[in-house]
């Protein structure tokens, strides 16, 4: 599978369809969770006691679970996917997993929310893209990252992950906008899922480099992507 997503990688680069992007940084790092939901992480750069924020949790919490088992953190969970809390209601899990359906936006307020075309798949999106508003839509609670730090009374957070479906790219200008502690973010990047897409991600890259993220990883799909603050 890696040499396959590495070739189609490559094509789409040749063809101009997608961002070739680079590690800018060397830095040790481990995959947190699975081949499906997982992230690269540096655990060098997290504290004793890390504060994790986990945005987009569909039916995986292989890297949730592997940062629990692994470091003494407490992770902070947001998904308003029907199908993620109908998933999370099954588990017994562990008291440093906190739970909350709020979708992650740039603004405080209560926005339609797209249901996947396919009624078997998970991902549910904020924007209204080709792959979802089939199965309907529904609405719900929208919350900024700073409104949910404060919430939790959070001063900082050690590592944000992000799997949202293409809002990521508001979220994080939103979270720079805020200047937002955190050290380290990884993210799944939806550039595919726009016309103008290749731009959005080059802006945001370009934006973290700003802020002084720098990129430490890649997948081979180039859609996985971890920054950390210098």
């Amino acid at each position: 599978m890696s040499i396959k997503q590495k070739v189609m990688y490559t094509v789409r680069w040749i063809l101009g369809k997608q961002l070739r992007v680079r590690k800018q940084e060397r830095q040790t790092y481990k995959k947190m969770g699975g081949d499906y939901g997982g992230f690269a992480v540096s655990l060098d750069a997290l504290p004793i006691n890390p504060i994790v924020y986990s945005f987009g949790v569909g039916e995986d919490v292989s890297f949730d679970l592997d940062l629990l088992e692994q470091t003494n953190a407490t992770v902070y969970a947001y998904d308003p996917t029907p199908k993620a809390i109908a998933f999370l209601d099954t588990l017994s899990l562990p008291q440093g997993f906190i739970f909350a359906a709020y979708a992650v936006t740039d603004a405080d307020k209560e926005l339609t929310f797209y249901l996947p075309n396919n009624p078997n798949f998970v991902s549910g999106s904020l924007d209204n893209t080709s792959n979802v508003g089939g199965s309907g839509s529904i609405i719900v609670t929208g919350k900024k990252v700073s409104s949910l730090m404060a919430i939790n009374n959070h001063k900082r957070i050690d590592l944000i992950k992000m799997n949202i479906e293409g809002s990521e790219f508001d979220v994080v200008e939103d979270i720079l906008k805020d200047g937002i502690d955190f050290k380290q973010i990884c993210m799944e990047t939806h550039a595919r899922f726009f016309s103008n897409g290749k731009e959005r991600l080059r802006t945001m890259i370009a934006r973290l480099n700003e802020c002084g993220y720098w990129i430490f990883a890649v997948s081979d799909n180039g859609k996985d992507i971890s920054f950390l603050k210098d």
